[in-house]
């Protein structure tokens, strides 16, 4: 036994596996449960054949030792079981231990990171944990649930599916001896803590207009025809071409044509590929147009962002086949601390709120609930400026002032103290360019990667380089500190303990760790708070620093406080300095309304047209305050 886990501090300590089907898009159906005491050895062994009450004692002193938890507290839910006050999941403690470490030619992740994969790496052999097929004794649970097929007892099938399940528990017992000795126990009870807010999101899911939702997906080529058309009718750009004939058995259809946008470019005076060039070109000479690229070049030249969400809606749409529950509701995994830097890492199909933003004003409040949804201001600003104490950072973030237009007049674009005017264009520009600009130097770009990117001579985005090291110095002493910090070690490390090694890492991603690991931590942070005071079944879901919400319409003005103070007060633990908070918005929506995404607002005016919907228009603020007050009456 560990003396990490002694019975003085955990009296209980089980190692639980259940089985279950969950078909998509719905709450898992509990099938069996097997836990084994990690200390005493003590087995329960249960089949849900019939409605049955949780066997752990109380849960402020249990402790649950498994492999991906969250499924377990899902079949917990389902149960109607209380969760237990501590968990240690020791599938996210393997991530940690392999992040970016590589074997030869081979990244450990890239290896396989399921339990067997686990067991292999501390030296196990698979074949003396599973006596069968995991897949096919998968599989056959997912087809048959509590209910024996045919020509199978019920005795023979519990036998059999019960005996899987342990299988699975006795490889964690194992794997938990082999890891524990070596395991910062607090560290990984923090990280346990949001496996249960992870269970709760993955469990009730954001509500969805289901009705409109499907009318959507069942329209989607005339839909996609629809918007092309409008976006080339509004914008000119003379990029998509419509292909097909009704009469045919290839239906019209909008197809986007290459050569066209590189005449678009063109016209525009911006070149692509070559030294010096404005955009950058693939190996066979095209303009580049993976999204996240298109996404920074739209930064640079914002009257190409309707054709960028055109062209993500239009492929969206190819494949919208984002799974609701019976009751409407997207329910999803989310695969948690699945990226590098620990962030989630749903499926894009999969989850709602990885769709184009036009798509989340389908969110909508069940009748008697709201929806409340917080988001941070500048997380990653807030970072920066907290994590490295530059002075300058500090006082841009606290008093809210435009960071991409003070930067603008850092490297003399504009006067200090210009404000942002969305109806100046040329204003506008300026601003997208140093968002660009600032977004990729705090990133360690290069002088002629941000030349490209701007559309500048070498000499001027230098000159632009420069100013943002010399006005932002101290912050950039830290970034200096934390690359030397970094090469030292050989990892990156935030101070709950995430770690990745810096192998095969870039000097560019050595530099974007602190934020992207500090963002994802303080994501975490506010969902264990949540948890903590009794929210849990509120959480809808999480989507990089934002928080979605779905609760009793009485408590939605209750709710929107407690999570704007989670995140403060996360941000309080994640930095350290309560003299410099995070800023938080939040807003509440009320049935019958919908949720509204102001950057998805172009495409949804185009849906709503196509179908004949209302927009959902935000309600005026004397309606809004009418329906608070009778809900709170």
């Amino acid at each position: 036994m560990s003396s990490k886990l002694t019975p003085e501090r955990f009296p209980y300590v089980y190692v639980p596996d259940t089985e279950y089907v969950a078909r998509p898009g719905e709450t898992q159906r509990p099938v069996c449960l097997v836990a084994h005491g990690f200390n005493k050895g003590r087995r329960i062994e249960m089949f849900f054949d019939t409605p049955a009450a949780s066997p752990f004692p109380d849960p402020k002193s249990t402790l649950f030792l498994g492999y991906n938890l969250p499924a377990e507290l899902k079949t917990m839910l389902s149960l109607g079981w209380v969760q237990p006050e501590h968990c240690i999941d020791l599938y996210v403690e393997f991530l940690n231990l392999i992040n970016g470490r590589w074997r030869g030619k081979d990244c450990l992740k890239d290896l396989g990171t399921g339990l067997v994969d686990a067991v292999t790496y501390f030296g196990g052999n698979p074949m003396d944990f599973w006596k069968s097929s995991k897949d096919e004794e998968r599989n056959y649970v997912i087809q048959n649930g509590t209910t024996p097929p045919e020509g199978v007892t019920m005795e023979e099938h519990q036998k059999r599916i019960l005996t899987y399940c342990e299988e699975d528990v006795n490889a964690t017992v194992w794997l938990g001896r082999q890891m524990i000795p070596e395991l910062d126990i607090e560290q990984a009870l923090w990280r346990g803590k949001y496996c249960k807010a992870n269970a709760y999101f993955e469990h009730y899911g954001v509500p969805v207009d289901a009705e409109r939702f499907r009318a959507i997906e069942d329209e989607s080529p005339k839909l996609k025809l629809s918007i092309a058309n409008k976006i080339e009718e509004t914008h000119r750009y003379g990029v998509y071409v419509i292909e097909g004939k009704e009469t045919t058995k290839t239906k019209p259809h909008p197809v986007f044509k290459m050569n066209k946008f590189a005449e678009l470019l063109a016209s525009k005076g911006i070149t692509v590929g070559g030294k010096g060039a404005m955009w950058q070109a693939t190996p066979s000479g095209d303009p580049m147009l993976e999204d996240d690229y298109f996404g920074d070049m739209c930064n640079a030249y914002p009257e190409l962002q309707p054709l960028r969400q055109c062209r993500k809606s239009l492929n969206s749409l190819s494949r919208f086949e984002t799974v609701l529950g019976e009751d409407g509701f997207n329910r999803s995994t989310l695969w948690m601390f699945g990226t590098v830097t620990s962030r989630n890492n749903p499926k894009a199909k999969d989850f709602l709120l990885s769709r184009p933003h036009w798509v989340r004003n389908l969110i909508a409040p069940r009748e008697g609930m709201a929806l409340v949804a917080c988001d941070v201001t500048g997380a990653e600003d807030w970072l920066a400026a907290g994590f490295s104490g530059d002075p300058e950072l500090m006082r841009i973030y606290s008093s809210g002032a435009d960071s991409y237009m003070e930067f603008a007049a850092v490297t003399e674009a504009v006067p200090f103290g210009t404000m942002r005017d969305k109806k100046n264009k040329e204003l506008e520009i300026i601003r997208a360019q140093h968002k660009t600009a600032k977004l990729a130097i705090q990133y360690g770009v290069g002088g002629e990667t941000l030349s490209t990117y701007l559309g500048v001579p070498l000499w001027k985005a230098q000159k632009i380089i420069n100013r943002h090291k010399q006005g932002y110095a101290v912050y950039w002493q830290w970034v200096e500190d934390q690359a030397k910090l970094a090469e030292e070690r050989g990892y990156v490390e935030t101070d709950f303990g995430w770690r990745q090694s810096t192998e095969h890492m870039s000097a560019n991603s050595v530099l974007n760790f602190p934020q992207q690991a500090g963002c994802a931590e303080l994501l975490r942070c506010a969902c264990i708070l949540l948890v903590d005071a009794g929210w849990g079944p509120a959480l809808a879901a999480p989507h990089h620093d934002a928080l979605y919400m779905h609760v009793e319409a009485e408590k939605a003005e209750e709710c929107k406080r407690a999570v704007e103070d989670a995140f403060i007060e996360a941000g309080h633990t994640v930095m350290g300095l309560p003299e410099f908070p995070l800023r938080v918005h939040a807003e509440v929506v009320y049935h019958p309304d919908h949720y509204e995404d102001a950057d998805g607002a172009e495409i949804w005016d185009i849906v709503c047209e196509y179908f004949g919907w209302d927009k959902f228009a935000v309600l005026e603020e004397e309606v809004a305050d009418e329906q608070l007050l009778a809900y709170s009456s």
